[in-house]
């Protein structure tokens, strides 16, 4: 009950998010089959999806305010972080087992040696693919020694096994005890075609391409400290949708973003050497140019701070008479992003010729502003404050 109350519940939704698919997966244990989740929650997840971010959000949005004051518990950001990952597990389950399988699915590294006969059943009670996962298991029980490729289609039902016997042995012997694994976990199978092969199908699994972009951007988001997602929120409230200020993703992530930064590198330099290393053919060139995509994409996620920091640059128009340059204090700043939003509220100020030396460490900017331009630091710091912000003239030591 602690748990679930620390939690806030809002996690629960991740199981309506995913069709129930983690039910699902522990009925599997049991060889239950199919208990029918997906058929009826299947059509309304977009509509949970929803929920679960919405209801996320506004527990972040509720909770922001109470962060860091004395009175708040040890634990309450710690079960915030622990309530948002679980249900984002939970909501992304179906999409995590399908490519689990699809991994599972891919040709072994080594070909087998032998005569090879490829069989097709048709399946029964196939729902969502918590089930194409058990039946996958049932048929990968037999051994490596005999099963050397197999694919479960949830669309099509059906299972497609490469065996390594002849034709006979996998008729008088196998394709039965395959029959047997398959509906002792819950599912009926039917023999459908069988055929002998000569060789293992080599194309590349259809999710690497998506896989491995979702792990560059990711990976670059940590290196980052989400200083995307930032920039996100910064252009809600340039907006007027929202007005969140620093997120704190930096906060969290920055004392570890050197570590971050070389897990990053490190899981880049074994892909590539994994790649370089790897077949040396035309048939590798895709995976090449998808990997390079996604080295760019991540790299420059990665160093958006700094793109970010640079792009501001010190944009002062030239000397005016009369100018003064007016160091501010300024709270709320936490990352790069934050940086270039305060960059942004400041230059759009009356009576600002630009802003230079923004310091989200230092929390502190320089304006330089002419006299007599209507310059007036009362309405930018309520603009600021809008954005979870506050400026203040430094008091001169």
């Amino acid at each position: 009950m602690r748990g679930a109350h620390g939690m806030m519940w809002w996690s629960v939704f991740g199981l309506l998010s995913s069709s129930c698919c983690a039910l699902q997966l522990i009925l599997n244990i049991f060889n239950f089959g199919c208990a029918g989740f997906n058929t009826y929650l299947g059509p309304l997840r977009p509509f949970f999806l929803a929920v679960t971010i919405t209801l996320n959000g506004r527990m972040w949005e509720l909770a922001r305010p109470n962060l860091g004051l004395p009175s708040t518990p040890e634990y309450y950001l710690p079960s915030l972080i622990v309530s948002t990952v679980f249900a984002m597990v939970l909501s992304l389950l179906p999409e995590i087992t399908d490519f689990m399988n699809s991994r599972n699915s891919s040709s072994p590294a080594k070909l087998p040696s032998g005569p090879l006969t490829e069989v097709v059943f048709a399946l029964e009670g196939l729902g969502c693919v918590a089930c194409t996962s058990a039946v996958h298991g049932a048929i990968q029980g037999l051994g490596s020694e005999k099963v050397a490729e197999c694919t479960v289609a949830l669309e099509q039902k059906e299972a497609k096994v490469t065996l390594v016997c002849s034709e006979k042995e996998a008729k008088d012997t196998i394709v039965p005890d395959l029959i047997s694994r398959i509906q002792d976990a819950g599912f009926e199978a039917t023999l459908q075609n069988m055929r002998k092969t000569e060789a293992l199908s080599t194309a590349p699994p259809a999710e690497a391409a998506g896989s491995g972009l979702i792990s560059s951007v990711i990976a670059g988001l940590l290196g980052s400290s989400c200083c995307l997602l930032q920039l996100g929120v910064n252009l809600l409230a340039t907006l007027n949708v929202a007005h969140v200020g620093c997120a704190g993703f930096n906060k969290v992530l920055g004392p570890w973003r050197l570590h971050l930064r070389s897990l990053t590198f490190a899981w880049l330099s074994y892909l590539w050497l994994g790649q370089l290393r790897g077949d040396k053919g035309d048939c590798c060139k895709p995976r090449r140019r998808r990997l390079l995509l996604n080295t760019f994409l991540c790299l420059t996620l990665t160093f958006l701070p700094e793109l970010v920091r640079l792009s501001g640059g010190n944009a002062i128009a030239p000397p005016t008479d009369g100018a003064k340059v007016l160091r501010l204090k300024v709270d709320g700043m936490g990352c790069e992003a934050c940086e270039a939003h305060v960059r942004g509220v400041l230059d759009k100020a009356s009576g600002v010729i630009g802003s230079r030396g923004i310091d989200w460490k230092g929390g502190f900017a320089e304006v330089e502003v002419a006299e007599n331009w209507g310059f007036d630091l009362g309405e930018i710091n309520r603009n600021l404050k809008e954005d979870g912000y506050t400026a203040a003239l430094e008091a001169k030591p």
